[in-house]
């Protein structure tokens, strides 16, 4: 049986927009949607992502711990064994980046449940990352539950993402668990560089001795 959810989505995007009605931003002009290389790595503090092939707006990846998945849009994570519907005109029109852009998108799983996600492009700031400062575009996305079999493991997070166009990379993002299982918790990470493979396979030998990270893909 599929539960719908309600009271839950206005609480969630006043969150979303007092925490993104800060300073005004300006930009030289919109950042276009640009896909990566693949062979591209980009390293974080506890991942590494390698990109295997780009498709329009999906990307598909391998991590470090040898989980393969796709970012659809640069801000949605898919399974490539299965994918999600997903409104992807809605996510597009996102694109490109500009403060104060505004996309609501819709994803239905397999199973039949349903997601929401609200985007909102913030502002721009400076970002410290293992290769200097760098200017990023920040994207906040709050995503809700409105049909699911399991009110009790559904879940309502906002990622927040800071994206340089400039390195056509997600230098830092967080992700904050607003409801459902783990509400108050946060992870983030950032980018150390950007890496070629010979590089990242010695990098890869390091993390085999380190305990394993307990991260999820696409979290943050």
């Amino acid at each position: 049986m599929l539960s719908g959810f309600a009271g839950l989505r206005g609480s969630i995007v006043t969150l979303l927009m007092a925490t993104v009605s800060c300073a005004p931003a300006s930009l030289e002009g919109p950042a276009e949607y640009q896909s990566p290389e693949p062979g591209t790595v980009y390293r974080y503090r506890d991942v590494a992502n390698v990109i295997l092939e780009s498709d329009g707006i999906r990307t598909r990846f391998r991590d470090n711990q040898g989980r393969v998945a796709e970012r659809v849009g640069l801000f949605l994570t898919d399974d490539p064994e299965d994918r999600m519907q997903i409104d992807t005109v809605a996510l597009m029109s996102l694109w490109p980046l500009v403060p104060e852009k505004e996309a609501v998108v819709e994803t239905k799983r397999a199973n039949g449940e349903v997601f929401e996600t609200e985007f909102r492009v913030s502002r721009v700031e400076p970002v410290e990352t293992g290769m200097g400062m760098v200017d990023a575009i920040i994207v906040q996305g709050v995503t809700t539950p409105k049909l699911v079999r399991d009110p009790e493991t559904a879940r309502s997070i906002m990622n927040s993402w800071w994206y340089s166009p400039d390195l056509n990379a997600v230098v830092r993002f967080r992700t904050t668990f607003l409801a459902g299982p783990g509400q108050g918790t946060v992870v983030g990470d950032r980018l150390v560089e950007i890496m070629d493979e010979e590089s990242y396979r010695e990098w890869l030998k390091e993390q085999r001795t380190m305990p394993d990270s307990n991260m999820v893909i696409g979290d943050e």
